[in-house]
């Protein structure tokens, strides 16, 4: 996919269907995530999961909410009582296996839920990191202003603030200079 060059400082990065493979097999975890980026930065994200009854949204400013109802980050600050979601691990396995390892066994438990449910699961405080790669721009882009006005934090496995470079790392914000630390060794 290659984007068009506009000179207009918005941009709507839309995901009609996060999930594709599951909806396709009739499992619940699929949604539709909308987000506005202006000069870079992304101002608003809407996140719908139809079939579990999920409706997250958050704009620059104005906090996060699921059905609702405001939403936090959790406070948990160690590793070890820390609760991870992780995308496809075959993403991992080919590219970041060791880190990856590194991370479940850092970690207090982890489950595999992917796609949009768990940004929504780290913004209501149920986990505390979601780690993924080999992710688009419009895969993350909702979740992370959702993730962020929670009181969260989402960037690139370098830490850096950006949702083009194929690879994201979302935490409760306590946990996040650990996770990128991860990431980061060789």
């Amino acid at each position: 996919f290659s984007y068009k060059k506009t000179d207009s400082e918005f941009k709507w990065i839309i995901d009609p269907l996060d999930g594709t493979r599951n909806f396709i097999r009739g499992m619940p975890f699929f949604g539709n995530c909308i987000a506005l980026e202006k000069n870079g930065k992304i101002i608003v994200g809407v996140i719908n999961m139809p079939a579990m009854n999920l409706f997250a949204y958050a704009s620059l400013g104005n906090g996060a909410f699921v059905n609702g109802k405001k939403v936090n980050v959790s406070n948990v600050s160690k590793l070890k009582d820390a609760f991870l979601s992780f995308g496809n691990p075959w993403n991992f396995i080919n590219f970041h296996k060791n880190q990856l390892t590194s991370l479940i066994n850092a970690c207090y438990s982890h489950r595999g839920y992917g796609d949009t449910l768990h940004y929504i699961l780290l913004a209501q405080g149920c986990i505390d990191i979601a780690v993924e790669c080999d992710v688009e721009p419009w895969d993350i882009a909702a979740p992370k202003i959702i993730v962020e006005e929670a009181g969260g934090k989402v960037t690139d496995f370098n830490g850096n603030n950006t949702i083009y470079s194929g690879k994201c790392i979302a935490t409760n914000g306590k946990l996040h200079n650990e996770v990128v630390k991860i990431f980061n060794k060789k």
